[in-house]
């Protein structure tokens, strides 16, 4: 169609870079309106897995009643465990049904000991109470005074024992010792007969003492010999050397020398008599005194034996009568206190043993009674397992379903990304090129013409561009941004400074592929 007339026209026309990639949009978007818009994939569901499958089938036979399912070993041996509790067949039940109806060993046991003569134990207490038993025996010796230490206090007592026998003797004089000081103080000892002899007046005769005569002779012999082989030689050789040897006056020096020698024996013999009988004098004096001495001690010391003894006489029968009457009264109180704590301790284990008895049976009646309902307890959620484990296999067999369905949903999201790639990249070079609506020309002019589509197609592409209608077909793209995918308008920066972001203007042609050929003119611009 064309037509023709007078056009006054107000514009703003882009430069030739921006022109060139308006046209690139447009063209861009009606190939993308063309195709009917993108295809995208709605999602998938991830079907049953084996887990899961074979889960639901052991719940299906479970509820049928046809099994159990699937059971670990522990959980099958503790089901047999709880079923063989709630019949009372395990070893343990078999134990308490036992002891509550008596048959087992223990309580048969206790049985025994509830009887009088029905265990060795209880045996021995019996004969202990009836006063029977080797320490009763003992005792009902002593009480009627048997036994070796009853009869020694006995023999004390009596005078049979030899102790106060020996004592007994003492104080009538006839053993050894008395009789020795008894023959002391009536002067038959020996030592008193020589010590009576030496009071005779003849002993102090000097002439008998055979000891002064041997004295005497001694003493005369070193007396004479010095006589004979000094003075008389001396007295010799002093006359021959005075040339009167054998003169008168030589004999009568001899006689004087001679009578010299006659004084001074006697004189030595005297003094030796003399000192001889002093002394035996003083011994008869001390013998005196000692044999008063001698007889006084030996008859006061026979005095404190013999009343020594017959006091030890007194004090052992006194004693051995004492404790003769306190061992029996002892005896007496042990043997009534053995037989009553016998037949206390009897009575008391016969009382233990039924009571305990007693207890016991109740008490395994109980426990069998609660093992076995423990056991139906227990049987309950024994059997339950195998469900519990479907349901743990079908959470298995779940998880990994999710697992299979996220991978699925990312791959659907992958396949719808690509999809939408190049609606997104017409949206990106539309937000680009929404920036630079003041960069080109502007004018009026008035023209007379024919209208031709085609060219007026062309220039409403400028219009477009001066409108700002591209943030409308940025809006239409899925945009509304006019900021670029670095926060600043590339494009306007690629052609607005000497400084482009041309990495940023690189990764933007990157995304679309088909404005490879601006990458020319930014990095010219």
């Amino acid at each position: 169609m064309s037509g023709g007339g007078t056009n006054t026209v107000q514009s703003s026309q882009p430069n030739d870079i921006v022109a060139g990639h308006l046209g690139d949009l447009y063209n861009g978007s009606q190939v993308l309106a063309n195709t009917g818009g993108p295809s995208i994939n709605t999602g998938q569901v991830s079907p049953f897995n084996a887990n899961q499958q074979a889960a639901l089938t052991t719940l299906a036979n479970i509820g049928a009643g046809n099994s159990y399912g699937n059971l670990t070993d522990a959980q099958a041996n503790a089901l047999g465990t709880s079923y063989n509790l709630s019949n009372g067949t395990t070893n343990g039940q078999m134990t308490l049904q036992g002891i509550a109806n008596g048959s087992n060993a223990g309580t048969q046991a206790l049985w025994a000991q509830g009887q009088a003569n029905g265990t060795p134990g209880n045996s021995i207490l019996s004969t202990l109470a009836q006063g029977g038993g080797v320490g009763n025996t003992l005792l009902q010796q002593i009480l009627y005074g048997q036994g070796a230490g009853m009869q020694g206090l006995g023999s004390i007592l009596n005078g049979s024992n030899a102790g106060i026998q020996g004592l007994q003797g003492i104080v009538n004089g006839s053993t050894p010792a008395t009789q020795a000081l008894t023959g002391i103080a009536n002067g038959s000892n020996a030592a008193d007969q020589y010590l009576q002899s030496t009071l005779n007046p003849n002993y102090t005769n000097v002439a008998s003492n055979p000891n002064l005569q041997a004295a005497m002779k001694a003493a005369d012999y070193n007396t004479t010999l010095n006589y004979t082989n000094a003075v008389a030689p001396s007295l010799a050789s002093q006359f021959s050397a005075a040339g009167r040897f054998g003169s008168g006056a030589q004999v009568q020096a001899g006689g004087l020398a001679q009578n010299a020698l006659a004084t001074q024996l006697a004189n030595t013999n005297s003094g030796l008599a003399n000192q001889d009988y002093m002394q035996m004098l003083g011994q008869q004096s001390a013998n005196a005194g000692t044999l008063g001495g001698l007889q006084s001690g030996a008859a006061s010391a026979l005095g404190g034996l013999q009343s020594g003894a017959a006091a030890n006489i007194g004090q052992l029968q006194g004693t051995a009568a004492q404790n003769y009457t306190a061992n029996q009264a002892t005896a007496g109180n042990d043997l009534n206190a053995n037989q009553t704590a016998a037949s206390n301790d009897l009575n008391s284990s016969m009382y233990n043993a039924n009571n305990a008895l007693v207890n016991a049976q109740t008490q395994a009646g109980g426990a069998l009674t609660n093992s076995q309902l423990a056991g139906q307890s227990a049987l309950q959620t024994a059997a339950l397992q195998g469900a519990n484990n479907a349901n743990l296999q079908f959470g298995a067999g779940s998880t990994q379903q999710q697992q299979s369905q996220a991978q699925l949903t990312s791959l659907i999201n992958q396949l719808n990304q690509n999809a939408m790639q190049p609606y997104n990249d017409m949206n990106w070079l539309s937000s680009i090129l929404s920036g630079t609506a003041n960069i080109g020309t502007s004018g009026q002019s008035t023209t007379g013409s024919t209208i031709n589509p085609y060219t007026t197609a062309i220039g409403g592409t400028g219009a477009l561009y001066q409108s700002g209608a591209l943030g409308g077909l940025s809006s239409l793209l899925g945009g509304g941004s006019t900021a670029g995918a670095f926060g600043t308008p590339l494009f306007t920066a690629a052609v607005g400074s000497t400084a482009a972001d041309t990495g940023g203007m690189s990764a933007l042609m990157g995304l679309g592929g088909f404005m490879a050929d601006a990458a020319p003119m930014a990095m010219a611009a």
